[in-house]
């Protein structure tokens, strides 16, 4: 998948999504259908006071259960966010040359601010949704990109001649990045 995203991560986390979607969706169905069923099924009449109780108690247990399987489906959506910008911020790391992905950088590729991007990748880091790669913070905050889990800061470059365009691109050995100039995929 790439050297940035931890693909079991991701993998682990898509199969949790889709069982938060299913089981979330399948109970809320039926404890909404519950609900209005008991709601206007078991409306408790004025003369018999005993029902009361019992339809309360049962109307409360589908409103609860039907407010599970709500926050089950938005679970399923936080992590389907989560790695849906780990994706994201694994083809900006990918195509970087120098190791550093500066606050400019991150910032220009985001369209966010930067406390809101370090929060994030903090997040995705430590989340072990991202690998290979650390938080530089402090006055000049960073992303640094390591290889096999250690800051090398050298990443070896090449001058890569693109095939569509013929533009030259700098790139990093072993990887793949788009041509600045047509948009055509360059290897490394």
């Amino acid at each position: 998948m790439g050297r940035y995203i931890n693909s079991n991560k991701l993998n682990t986390s898509n199969v949790v999504k889709v069982i938060l979607y299913i089981v979330g969706g399948l109970t809320g169905a039926v404890n909404l259908f519950m609900l209005m069923f008991f709601f206007f099924s078991f409306l408790p009449d004025p003369e018999n006071r005993n029902d009361m109780g019992i339809n309360f108690a049962v109307g409360a247990f589908f409103a609860v259960n039907l407010a599970v399987s709500i926050l089950m489906i938005v679970i399923g959506l936080g992590i389907g966010k989560k790695v849906k910008r780990t994706q994201f911020y694994a083809s900006i790391f990918e195509s970087d040359t120098d190791g550093i992905v500066d606050k400019q950088e991150l910032t220009d590729q985001t369209g966010m601010q930067i406390f809101d991007v370090l929060k994030e990748l903090d997040v995705l880091i430590t989340r072990s949704y991202l690998r290979n790669c650390a938080l530089r913070r402090g006055s000049d905050p960073a992303v640094l990109l390591t290889v096999d889990n250690a800051v090398s800061g050298k990443f070896v470059t090449a001058a890569v001649k693109c095939p569509a365009c013929g533009g030259v691109v700098q790139i990093r050995k072993g990887t793949t990045a788009t041509c600045e100039y047509c948009g055509a995929v360059v290897k490394g």
